[in-house]
């Protein structure tokens, strides 16, 4: 009952830190929408944001993230890491989010000259990168190259420079391909491919308005590709410098140094002092010694050349001395603390798997026991049940095989008795066949030697008359086998009629015989002998027989669906 009057009060004021959330979400989602068109007004609604309304793990991540991209599209190179952390310790996925934190991230990192994290968050935010995302894969490719650049290490500049061009490509978009052929160009001329180089600058100035901005990068940077080159015209140098200059281009202190040694070498000496001078307010740099060695070598000072030389290989080996230091000491001061974070890790990851191993053990070992009580008791039951089962099935089993058995013998007997009685009317059928074939034949064979009785024989005239009645009445029956069309053609029929369609069978069977072949076959099916068959035909009789024994031989070697047919007449 105390507690009632505070109750009211905490319930508002949740509802109240709830209302906040979800205002606060709501505007870091309308900044996100146009945080990479408009980045100023984007990094002016953040700061405008009360920081204590980021009151979730979620809200700090996207305030660091969005934090973050409008500080890199306002171009404020900023080192401090503490901006991005939130966002790198929350967005620990695969997602859109988790990539761009580590690219941003590796912004940061190179932007304090720590190009060794830089390189880590490029790689990782490179592998979560979506595949047709080809805006950010063009960007992490050309920030590793910078990397590599700032590293010295100029061949793995190039490959990477090459892989953000072939990404800005396919993305079609002509800003980001400038860029990437300025990047590209870049690469060929650390790498003193100063021709290649030379050819991607003047496509840049060649695509579109000539005042572009990156167009006035490109004819400096061709600028200093010929004179790196060695291989150049003054005045057409001169002319790029002055070009940039009336066209509102900015130069840099290096672009402001080639600039005086190309007025040097033109001996307008005093226009190069000028420009040397307004130089004098900046520090001096390894590079800015080098060009003034060039030029007070142009002017004849071999002397001062000698010292600026000197001052610009001195700063050189400083520089390089410091990049070492820092890079071994950093080296060390990883290495120290991966080893403690990979020794505790190591020690935690140990201990936790022997608790989880003898977790693991303990609860295999109740399992095993609790199962093995009521498998136990399972099985005593089946046990009974199975021997009660294989009782009755033996018994049914001997049944079956009694039964199996008659059933085997009834079916032996039957089969018996039906191939026997088979064979039996085959035998029969073929005996028949055979039978009214010789029937058929010996009529045939009888006409034959009737025919050749009266053709061949002499005849007297007594019984002349009578021969030549009987002949014409068996010539009327002889016609159907002569070898006129319509005589041949009822003969067949008749042969076909008496014999299962055997000549119509041999036609399809065998078409590649001849009118011939098929008379000569209807003849020996019909029983005519050589003689006969040779007078009929017209041959002699030795052919006949070579004839017939080849016929014979070709039809009853196959061995096709008329086989048996064709033995029955032809044999």
């Amino acid at each position: 009952m105390k507690l009632t009057p505070y109750l009211f009060p905490l319930i508002i004021l949740l509802a109240a830190g709830s209302c906040t959330n979800r205002e606060t979400s709501q505007k870091l989602k309308d900044i996100e929408s146009y945080i990479q068109q408009r980045p100023d007004s984007a990094l002016s609604a953040l700061y405008s944001i009360d920081t204590t309304s980021l009151n979730t793990k979620t809200l700090r991540a996207k305030y660091s993230l969005l934090h973050a991209t409008a500080l890199d599209k306002n171009y404020i190179d900023t080192s401090d890491v503490s901006i991005i952390e939130p966002a790198l310790k929350y967005y620990t996925g695969k997602d859109r989010n988790s990539m761009m934190t580590h690219y941003y991230a590796g912004r940061i990192y190179e932007n304090g000259g720590n190009l060794s994290d830089a390189l880590i968050n490029y790689t990782s935010a490179l592998e979560k990168v979506d595949d047709d995302d080809y805006k950010y894969q063009g960007l992490l490719y050309s920030a590793i190259a910078n990397t590599y650049h700032c590293s010295f290490v100029f061949e793995e500049e190039l490959a990477f420079q090459q892989k953000a061009y072939n990404a800005f490509s396919k993305l079609g978009d002509s800003y980001y391909i400038d860029l990437a052929t300025i990047g590209l160009a870049n690469a060929y001329h650390n790498n003193r491919e100063f021709h290649k180089a030379d050819s991607l600058y003047q496509e840049v100035c060649a695509r579109g308005d000539d005042n572009r901005p990156v167009a006035l990068i490109a004819k400096l940077a061709i600028a200093d590709n010929l004179i790196k080159s060695e291989e150049f015209d003054n005045e057409n140098v001169r002319a790029l410098f002055e070009e940039v200059i009336a066209q509102g281009g900015r130069l840099g202190l290096e672009d402001y140094y080639e600039y005086a040694y190309i007025l040097t070498r033109l001996g307008e000496s005093d226009l190069a002092g000028g420009i040397l001078q307004s130089l004098s307010a900046y520090p001096d740099t390894y590079s800015s010694y080098w060009w003034k060695s060039m030029i007070t070598q142009e002017n004849g000072d071999f002397k001062t050349a000698n010292e600026m030389l000197a001052a610009s290989l001195e700063l050189q080996n400083l520089l390089v001395r410091d990049k070492l230091t820092q890079s071994v000491f950093k080296s060390l001061s990883d290495f120290y603390h991966y080893e403690m974070l990979s020794a505790t890790q190591r020690h935690t990851i140990q201990r936790q798997r022997f608790l989880l191993v003898v977790l693991l053990l303990s609860i295999v070992l109740a399992s095993i026991i609790v199962v093995y009580q009521l498998r136990k008791r399972l099985f005593q039951k089946e046990k009974q049940k199975l021997l009660l089962t294989i009782a009755e099935s033996e018994d049914m089993l001997k049944l079956m095989s009694n039964d199996a058995q008659l059933l085997q013998s009834e079916h032996e007997e039957l089969v018996s008795q039906f191939r026997n009685e088979q064979a039996s009317h085959k035998e029969m059928v073929l005996a028949l066949q055979r039978m009214y074939a010789g029937l058929y034949q010996k009529q045939f064979s009888d006409i034959g030697r009737y025919y050749d009785a009266t053709y061949l024989c002499d005849k007297d005239r007594a019984s002349q008359n009578i021969i030549r009645k009987v002949s014409s009445d068996i010539n009327s029956i002889l016609s159907e086998i002569s070898d006129q069309s319509d005589g041949q053609q009822k003969f067949e029929a008749r042969i076909n009629k008496n014999a299962d369609d055997i000549v119509s069978k041999l036609r399809t069977d065998y078409p590649k015989f001849s009118e011939s072949d098929i008379r000569f076959i209807c003849y020996m099916v019909a029983g005519f002998d050589a003689t006969t068959i040779s007078v009929l035909m017209n041959i002699s009789t030795d052919n006949v027989r070579v004839k017939r024994s080849r016929i014979r031989h070709r039809i009853l070697s196959n061995e096709g669906p008329n086989a048996a047919l064709y033995r029955v007449w032809l044999v």
